[in-house]
């Protein structure tokens, strides 16, 4: 590995450390110093949004193509490395998720098997925290609901490893909880965590009810409002021209040029890298405050919503038979935002249930 590379690697891996922790850290300040001055890492704020960024990357195409792993983590070098000047190599993103916990990580995407959850690794601590940051209604309870549940799973205290998963993600500052930064992340991967629906799935036996609970849907009139992370002083036009720069122009390799000829029957001989564009083109419009939104609701399960609760939040896809009050619906398709503004109602459906066809 070249010193660059080397470096690099030192930032992605550290990026929780400040300047000064990265320069004492490492034994090539000189390439430190010159990789700090670039767009994106010249502080630990950016250095922590692009790596959990990077980590939502491997995690991705880990998880869609975990039968062929090293052709994906090869090609997650590739494409990242096309479209940022921040480069990575293998040796990065095997240490993001390591080779031999691939089959672990997607037993957990796909709600298959929580084993190998009780042993006491850094990673699957990460996970879980950054599952919590994301599902649990309350930042304030995000440490304590993960320590519950680690300790569920270990029988013993779990309290140094969470200081250390804290440390290392970013999330403590001056030794307390920075829920700035916790909020950051949610307002980053809300809803976006491959394997968030999967550990869900796993952790429902094992809790109990009153745990459950803290990560069941929420009420959209309950939620609050993420952080900004653009202002929303631009008009309309300026953002618009941010984003159509930030996906079509040379920052990102002209991606919607990309996708645009994949759209016209020109697909890429190798399916992984269709599917890489595609978590690219998300990622950028994340980064840009578009985000998808389902009003709480998950695909593949059945809500029971009160009428006048429906026209509120959510597109029918055809009018309502039941004369309930309480309406049995499926979510079909998600809707947008823009900033935390719902642009786009999530599309739903009524489900006709079978005691009320007879």
């Amino acid at each position: 590995m070249n010193p660059s590379n080397e470096s690099m690697k030192h930032i992605w891996l550290n990026s929780w450390m400040n300047d000064k922790q990265l320069l004492l850290s490492s034994s090539n300040k000189q390439e430190i110093r010159k990789l700090l001055k670039l767009d994106g890492i010249n502080n630990r704020t950016q250095r922590l949004a692009r790596f959990w960024e990077l980590q939502h990357y491997v995690e991705s195409l880990t998880y869609h193509h975990a039968e062929e792993i090293e052709e994906a983590t090869s090609f997650a070098v590739k494409s990242w490395n096309e479209k940022s000047s921040l480069k990575i190599d293998q040796e990065t993103v095997k240490s993001i998720l390591p080779l031999e916990r691939v089959e672990m990580f997607k037993s957990i995407c796909t709600g298959e098997q929580l084993a190998g959850m009780e042993t006491r690794e850094a990673w699957l601590v990460q996970l879980l925290l950054r599952f919590a940051i994301c599902e649990v209604q309350s930042l304030s309870s995000v440490v304590g609901w993960v320590k519950h549940v680690l300790q569920t799973l270990w029988g013993d205290s779990p309290d140094r490893e969470v200081k250390a998963a804290l440390k290392v993600m970013g999330f403590r500052k001056n030794q307390s909880l920075d829920l700035e930064m916790l909020e950051k992340y949610r307002s980053l991967f809300k809803g976006r965590l491959v394997y968030s629906k999967g550990l869900r799935n796993l952790l429902q036996p094992i809790l109990s009810s009153e745990d459950i609970a803290v990560i069941e849907m929420e009420q959209p009139s309950k939620k609050k409002e993420s952080q900004e992370i653009i202002s929303r002083d631009m008009t309309s036009e300026e953002s618009m021209m941010k984003i159509l720069e930030a996906i079509g122009g040379s920052s990102s390799e002209y991606l919607l040029s990309e996708l645009y000829d994949e759209s016209m029957g020109n697909l890429p001989a190798n399916r992984v890298v269709s599917v890489g564009r595609l978590i690219n083109f998300f990622s950028i419009l994340n980064l840009h405050g578009i985000e998808s939104y389902s009003g709480g609701l998950e695909k593949d399960r059945i809500f029971h919503l009160k009428r006048d609760e429906l026209a509120k939040t959510f597109m029918t896809r055809r009018p309502i038979q039941s004369k309930e009050d309480e309406i049995p619906i499926q979510l079909v398709q998600c809707g947008w935002t823009f900033h935390g503004k719902v642009m786009i109602l999530p599309l739903i459906e009524e489900v006709i249930l079978e005691k009320e066809r007879k």
